[in-house]
């Protein structure tokens, strides 16, 4: 026989065991999973207060856990209104930098940050399953000048939410109830981030300063095709990318941002830095989307030059010399391979 720390009593009210210990009362309770009469054990020596069913009988504890959740929020958000006391719920709110949005097509991440806020200072109307548009949650929170800026709330013992409704753009509180000592939460008026699931109130992040804005620090390469043809890749800061892009718009024919891993961020390349297999990729991939670039390096006549003599990479076959791989844009003998 299920023996349960809470109980409903003549008025329809939530009883708890514990704070009957020592009254003599005799009230009625009843089950809040089977609306079956209740007896209160409240002043033994031996097992702790409790409510037993007065007759034998199978009692379905989700359903009680379920109905306990849905009463016990109802009570205490009605109390807060008519003490005019808040429920507050915290959660989080992702700290995002778009400072630099427009040239890596990305924000930086840096976070979350805690945002409080009271219910009852805009939700003053309360309603157990009341529908609302194509759904009917356990408890529904609205406003009283605008019903359709509301709050569902949800009990969830066995049965989470449905992905529909998890879709369906409303704001949401999941309360993931596992034992009865979970309900404590919702007395207290405080949900938090490990107390309850907050669907739909993430929508903005949360406004930061330049000084944590941690992309100000970090380089990444600028890959550049100019509309001579010619071709340059640089390590330099955000800032100074975003400003090197403004000054020489009109000059610049093609631009890639690449980011850099973590053994870039604390090396000592050079700022200038312009070889290697990214320089080749990102060459290569200019000619995918037609880019206009000519360097020695994508000419059917380039060699490599292995003495790398005076910093030329490449050795030209056909003038049979060294060069640098930008002096494709004045040759009149380049040829894409």
């Amino acid at each position: 026989m299920a023996r349960y720390q809470y109980a409903k009593n003549e008025h329809g009210e939530i009883v708890k065991a514990v704070d009957l210990v020592g009254r003599e009362e005799r009230i009625d309770y009843l089950c809040l999973g089977c609306d079956n009469p209740l007896i209160a054990k409240v002043n033994g020596k031996i097992k702790k207060p409790h409510f037993a069913h007065k007759t034998l009988l199978e009692c379905n504890g989700e359903t009680y856990l379920h109905r306990l959740g849905k009463s016990a929020f109802f009570e205490t958000y009605q109390k807060c209104l008519a003490d005019n006391t808040p429920f507050y719920i915290t959660f989080n709110v992702p700290k995002k930098c778009h400072k630099f949005k427009r040239i890596i097509r990305k924000h930086c991440e840096l976070g979350y940050t805690e945002k409080c806020f009271d219910l009852t200072s805009y939700f003053s109307k309360i309603q157990v399953e009341k529908r609302h548009d194509s759904f009917i949650p356990d408890i529904l929170l609205t406003r009283q000048m605008n019903i359709e800026d509301s709050i569902y709330i949800e009990i969830a013992v066995t049965h989470f939410l449905s992905e529909k409704k998890e879709s369906s753009g409303q704001r949401i509180i999941e309360i993931p109830l596992d034992c009865e000592e979970d309900v404590e939460k919702i007395y207290k008026a405080d949900l938090k981030q490990n107390d309850a699931l907050f669907i739909g109130f993430n929508q903005e992040s949360a406004p930061i300063v330049d000084a944590d804005c941690k992309c100000m620090n970090k380089r990444y390469f600028l890959f550049i095709v100019w509309d001579s043809g010619k071709a340059w890749l640089g390590l330099e800061y955000l800032s100074d990318i975003k400003a090197k892009l403004s000054k020489y718009k009109d000059k610049i024919e093609y631009s890639n941002i690449i980011e850099t891993d973590l053994k870039f961020e604390n090396s000592n390349v050079l700022m200038g830095y312009a070889h290697g297999d990214m320089f080749m990729t990102q060459l290569q991939l200019a000619v995918e989307k037609r880019v206009p670039v000519k360097s020695c390096f994508l000419c059917k006549y380039s060699g490599d030059n292995y003495n790398y003599s005076d910093g030329l990479p490449v050795f030209c076959k056909t003038y049979r010399k060294a060069c640098g791989s930008n002096q494709a844009a004045e040759c009149d003998r380049y040829r894409l391979t």
